[in-house]
């Protein structure tokens, strides 16, 4: 663990051919540490969540102005640079990592490269027992678990690019679709013909304009409620994985499984055992 942001020592690591995202460090870069960032090309990649103040920064042609809550991501292998005086409060997280651009867990994120994080107190609340978890050596899998947690709210919270032709009218149907799913998200059940057959509508034009608004589909906004409730019960209750599993409409635990890895990064189990650690006994 390192808590400044320098981190020339990894400056020799080769990209690999991985087959999933590898963390290699994480630390604050402190207030009054640099009047101006380091102009480096590092070999790994870097997230950067400023909190407080703005850092003037860019990457090759494309520069950038991080404020508070929104993050960034320096692609390994660019040249990046400061464009202008840090103030004397600014201070952000960091996580160097290793991965392709290819992989799932950073792709979007990579193509987006900066925005907001609506879930600030979340993000901090990840970054911060990632250290805590680091200085304690817990070894690689708290790493991995923090890091792909901490893409995962990135992609996740980032706000979905609304169609522009979307009309008052296809929102509210959107609306009513999403309010919907909340209400029988326990239901194993629940699929796009169903919600149609529900509200009313035809399930194939419902879907089309669903996606078109939302920027998903109504299965895979489906997906992301049960394990976006799953996540919510793990860190508020403490139930089995199979209870929880039940509760948001995902009997088969293998299935359950399967989809938690898939959206979140962690197992089920792996989610659940993190926030018992830090439950009060």
């Amino acid at each position: 663990m390192r808590y400044d942001s320098d981190i020339s020592g990894y400056k020799g690591i080769e990209m690999l051919a991985l087959e999933q995202v590898r963390p290699v460090a994480v630390g604050t870069h402190a207030p009054g540490v640099l009047q101006v960032h380091s102009d480096r090309v590092l070999a790994v990649y870097e997230l950067i969540v400023v909190q407080e103040g703005r850092l003037p920064i860019a990457e090759e042609d494309a520069e950038f102005n991080v404020g508070q809550d929104e993050w960034l991501i320096l692609r390994a292998g660019r040249r990046h640079f400061g464009t202008g005086a840090i103030s004397s409060n600014m201070w952000f997280y960091w996580s160097c990592f290793l991965a392709q651009e290819s992989d799932p867990d950073v792709a979007e994120v990579v193509v987006a490269q900066t925005g907001v994080v609506p879930s600030g107190d979340r993000v901090r609340w990840l970054f911060d027992n990632y250290l805590l978890d680091e200085r304690r050596d817990r070894g690689h899998f708290s790493a991995d678990a923090y890091l792909g947690l901490l893409l995962n709210e990135i992609r996740i919270d980032t706000p979905p690019r609304q169609a522009s032709e979307a009309t008052a009218r296809d929102e509210r149907v959107v609306a009513q679709v999403k309010e919907y799913v909340r209400q029988q998200i326990s239901n194993p059940a629940l699929t796009t013909s169903g919600v149609g057959r529900e509200l009313g509508y035809n399930p194939d034009h419902l879907g089309r304009v669903f996606r078109a608004v939302v920027g998903k589909t109504i299965v895979e906004y489906i997906h992301y409620e049960r394990i976006s409730r799953a996540k919510a019960k793990f860190e508020e209750e403490d139930l089995t994985v199979e209870r929880v599993g039940l509760a948001v409409g995902l009997p088969n635990v293998r299935y359950f499984r399967r989809l938690f890895v898939r959206i979140v990064g962690v197992t089920p189990s792996q989610y659940r055992q993190m926030f018992m650690r830090r439950r009060p006994d």
